[in-house]
């Protein structure tokens, strides 16, 4: 058994079964494909009724969105059940999964006739009906290449009557009109054109997405009377079942552990989860079909058995892409010690009424700062819960849980205590400082590839005080991350209320724990909670402009975020992406914050817009003759709305509100008279073009057709009437154009907007 075969693997030889005699996975041959028996009945997906049209449409549904994911670059997969029968003549012969081969076959038969697949090299003509002859015959002749081409060239491009087409074939047997797998074959392929247009052949290759159990009956000795049981009480066995029969013989090596897991994996852990899904499940659905219950049980146990593997598998460092195969469970459990493990996790979970999971994580994280919890930024985080509802994990919540889990087995017992809660705030710094700079973002880059090392620094950590006993470890893999929680520690470890104070802080969302960029060594205890307070005061009290004109107090701070054809992007920071500012890796904010500190760690602040004015109006000097002067005035601060900008060579600047070249840009002053000068001006202005778009500088447009350019402390002036006359705005003829010298740029442009407006034009320039 196999959970990643696919239906290429099947139809181009490529399948691997267990030999049991001499413990190793050997080929089968199946040379001629897949071959629909006698005994099954015919094609069914494709009926016409309500029923079937619901069913199929959500399993095609359902496939397009995995492939879709794929073809985003977002691995996903979609595990189609199990498949099993028996090889006759070289021929793979189902007896269970006929309906969804037949349905991934169609789907794989259109995307290689969309994209101009060569059919044999994938082995598609060797999908084959024996149920009736003209299912057979039709089969064949929609895979020979000459009617695929002319097929093709009646189509042009236009597959919406794919299946009209086919039957206006002359090749086309009127009589295949009246056979329900023809008819039904034909129905899918209508109903997958549509949906799956925009899928290409390569995404069903690339990390196979869509997958099943394979399993050829015979290598497990069931024999045909497995067949016969299961159709003859209506279902086949479920995916638990088939692991549990495999894995019992997997693990059969080590004859008292092995015992011990199929003791209790069959009674005193069965029970537990038989609780777990009883609590899990509405009780109107368990009463209604009991078997509902079961396959809850069923699921429960095995999704925490593949949770655990996974973990096994990162930290013996296996490979980079976990998969729950039978050959993985072999490299894995092949040692006694990952069967122990496994053992202790049920033993550990088991004992535990279902309530006490729902609340259990809730003592040790948190959304948001709360005392005593651990902040993670975001709803929910129950690893629990999450396997009982078949959740997938985040890179994040992954690499948590195995840093909770390896403190459990470590610690032989589950409970919360403050000790575990400083081992997962040690983690979750660890992890978050794992990231990449991304424009205007600090985005992870957790990777799989790093889970064996950051597991590593997990098992290296001490479960008895772990703040305490970092110092006399060391740490081989990114050991300044380490470092960082180092030098937080000698700050608060003779002070409990200090520990409480950096913890608060670091949970701020702006920060996630990344906090190297402030320096707290120099203030006591009440300055740090001053600062604290302060500091969450600021965010939670000011607007982002503000908070940017109060940063700038101190210096220009902005961060490299890229760059253009117009200059170097830079950053001030934004709602919702202060982080990118707050724990850039470069350190651009460290001497702001360590003088914006210095005043906070003062007193609490109370009233801050007096607060910011204040500091704007002592501070404000070091900008004269730059554009950031403008910026830092109460008047003309809306120019930070948009907070990116950039600067060419010449000093010219655009502002930006998200990192992009198409979207619109501004001259800042052209910004602030389109947006924000009193209604009288604005009336002369024609906003649709005072902006630009791509690597085009912005101007200032009248509706007269005048243009204006600031440049340094001047507005050049184009397409004015070179009779023009005025006292202080003259001709330049090196320029070729008007120029006004401004002591402001918004004051002394807005005196003489009316005379421009009135003014006569030339459209020369």
């Amino acid at each position: 058994m196999n959970i990643n075969y696919t239906l290429l693997d099947i139809l181009t030889n490529n399948v691997k079964v267990f030999n049991k005699d001499n413990g190793a996975f050997e080929p089968i041959m199946i040379t001629n494909g897949i071959e629909i028996p006698m005994i099954q009945r015919d094609y069914a997906q494709g009926r016409l009724n309500d029923k079937t049209k619901f069913i199929r449409q959500q399993f095609l549904k359902d496939i397009y969105e995995v492939l879709k994911c794929n073809q985003d670059g977002k691995l996903k997969l979609l595990n189609l059940d199990f498949v099993y029968g028996f090889i006759e003549n070289e021929s793979f012969i189902p007896l269970d999964g006929q309906q969804r081969l037949t349905t991934l076959y169609i789907i794989h038969w259109f995307l290689a006739f969309k994209d101009d697949i060569d059919f044999k090299r994938y082995g598609l003509q060797l999908f084959n009906y024996k149920t009736r002859q003209s299912a057979k015959e039709f089969l064949k002749s929609i895979n020979i290449v000459d009617n695929q081409i002319k097929l093709k060239k009646e189509c042009n491009n236009d597959f919406k009557k794919l299946s009209e087409s086919i039957k206006n074939q002359p090749w086309y047997n009127l009589k295949w009109n009246d056979d329900p797998t023809v008819k039904g074959f034909l129905q899918t392929l209508q109903d997958t054109i549509p949906l799956f247009s925009d899928i290409y052949f390569t995404t069903l290759v690339e990390n196979k997405p869509l997958c099943f159990n394979f399993l050829k009956i015979d290598e497990y000795g069931l024999g045909d009377n497995l067949y016969i049981k299961m159709n003859a009480r209506g279902k086949s066995l479920s995916d638990f079942e088939n692991f549990k029969a495999s894995f019992e013989n997997i693990i059969s090596k080590n004859k008292a552990t092995s015992e011990d897991f199929i003791k209790k994996i069959d009674g005193v852990w069965l029970d537990a989860f038989w609780g777990y899904a009883l609590k899990s499940l509405p009780e109107l659905e368990v009463n209604e079909n009991v078997e509902n219950l079961t396959k809850k049980c069923d699921f429960l146990l095995l999704e925490f058995i593949k949770k655990i593997t996974e973990y096994l598998y990162f930290k013996d460092d296996i490979g980079n892409n976990f998969e729950f195969t039978n050959v993985n469970l072999e490299r894995i459990y092949s040692s006694e010690e990952n069967i122990r493990l496994l053992i202790k996790f049920f033993e550990l979970i088991a004992p535990n009424e279902y309530s006490k999971w729902d609340l259990y994580f809730d003592e040790i994280f948190s959304e948001k700062h709360r005392y005593n919890r651990v902040a993670i930024n975001q709803s929910e985080l129950n690893f629990i819960m999450k396997i009982f509802k078949g959740e997938s994990f985040s890179h994040f919540e992954n690499l948590l849980f195995f840093g909770w889990l390896n403190f459990i087995f470590r610690n032989e017992k589950t409970e919360v205590s403050d000790d575990l809660r400083d081992f997962l705030r040690i983690i979750r710094n660890f992890i978050n400082n794992i990231n990449q700079k991304n424009k205007t973002e600090l985005n992870t880059e957790l990777r799989t590839d790093y889970y064996h090392d950051i597991i590593d620094t997990i098992q290296n950590l001490e479960i008895v005080n772990p703040y305490a006993n970092l110092i006399s470890k060391e740490f081989s893999n990114r050991q300044r991350y380490i470092d960082y929680e180092i030098i937080k520690y000698e700050i608060f470890k003779s002070d409990s209320f200090k520990k409480e104070l950096l913890f608060k802080f670091e949970d701020h969302g702006a920060l996630r724990g990344l906090i190297f960029n402030f320096d707290f060594e120099v203030y006591n205890s009440n300055e740090i909670k001053n600062i604290v307070t302060n500091f969450y005061g600021m965010f939670n009290h000011l607007e982002y402009q503000d908070i940017i004109r109060l940063i700038l107090c101190f210096g220009n701070y902005s961060v490299k975020v890229g760059y253009s054809n117009l200059g170097e992007f830079r950053f001030f920071g934004q709602k919702q992406k202060w982080h990118r500012i707050l724990a850039s890796p470069d350190g651009e904010i460290k001497d702001n914050f360590r003088e914006l500190f210095k005043v906070f760690s003062k007193e609490e602040i109370t009233n801050w817009n007096d607060f910011v004015e204040k500091m704007v109006s002592n501070n404000i000097s070091q900008y004269n003759g730059d554009w950031l002067w403008y910026c830092m005035q109460p008047k003309y601060k809306s120019i930070l709305d948009h907070p990116i900008y950039t600067k060419d060579y010449n000093g010219r600047i655009e502002i930006f509100y998200n990192q992009s070249l198409n979207s619109y840009h501004h001259n800042p002053f052209a910004f602030w008279f389109r947006y924000h000068s009193p209604i009288e001006i604005r009336n002369t202005i024609n906003e649709a073009e005072s902006c630009a778009q791509y690597s085009n500088f912005s101007r200032l447009h009248l509706k007269n057709g005048l243009q204006l350019e600031q440049i340094d402390s001047t507005w050049q002036i184009y397409n004015l009437n070179e009779d023009f006359k005025s006292e202080i705005i003259f001709y330049d003829e090196i320029k070729d154009c008007f120029v006004l010298k401004c002591e402001n740029l918004v004051e002394d442009l807005i005196s003489q907007i009316n005379v421009l407006y009135k003014s006569k034009v030339t459209l020369n320039q």
